[in-house]
């Protein structure tokens, strides 16, 4: 890949930080583009992943081995992952934190997309595995902290509340958000603020859509 860096010591420290970088037609064995192994701190901001392959990971892999890392921080700001292929795992990125012993600070997604990404045998985008991943989305959508994510996506606009459900808080993490549209209001897919229902009109049941 284009770059790989890993620590292989129980004493190595590794802060990792990229800045306005573009990872275009990037191919290896492992991970396209990007490889972390132990990293204790992982900064990516104004980043891209167009175009890369990776045999095993796509275009990116952050990891952390059996050995407890004395807490790590993963944050991505305004990173894209577009176009990207991969064979045994996810297409565009695999994050995988294990910390025995170790306490973890959960990798932070802020303002990414991921379109056009193709995982072989229907693979999954992206997979989170070990930590948990805190998503800054709107109001009104949620992302799941942790496995497996298909199709095209982005944060902030993340996946909407199902029809019939409110999201009124951030960092929600299932389709069904902060619970059902109250009585009297209904809730269109994505509802933040539940709307009351139309003059002359009532719903006695929550949930309506």
């Amino acid at each position: 890949g284009a770059v790989a860096l890993m620590c292989l010591t129980a004493q190595c420290r590794m802060n990792v930080s990229l800045t306005d970088v573009i990872f275009t037609g990037c191919e290896a064995l492992e991970a396209g583009a990007l490889r972390l192994r132990d990293p204790s701190a992982v900064s990516i901001t104004r980043t891209s992943f167009v175009d890369c392959h990776g045999s095993g990971y796509g275009a990116a892999l952050v990891s952390s081995s059996n050995r407890a890392t004395g807490g790590s921080e993963f944050t991505f700001s305004h990173v894209n992952f577009i176009n990207n292929t991969g064979g045994m795992s996810s297409s565009a990125l695999t994050v995988s934190l294990t910390y025995p012993g170790g306490d973890s600070i959960p990798a932070v997604m802020s303002d990414v997309s991921f379109a056009g990404n193709v995982g072989t045998g229907g693979r999954p985008v992206a997979t989170y595995r070990g930590s948990d991943t805190v998503w800054h989305c709107r109001r009104g959508s949620w992302m799941p902290r942790s496995g497996e994510l298909y199709g095209d996506f982005s944060a902030p606009e993340c996946y909407p509340c199902s029809a019939g459900y409110v999201g009124s808080a951030a960092f929600l993490t299932n389709a069904s958000c902060s619970g059902q549209c109250p009585t009297g209001h209904f809730c269109a897919e994505g509802t933040s603020t539940p709307q009351p229902c139309p003059s002359g009109t009532f719903m006695p049941a929550r949930g309506a859509a």
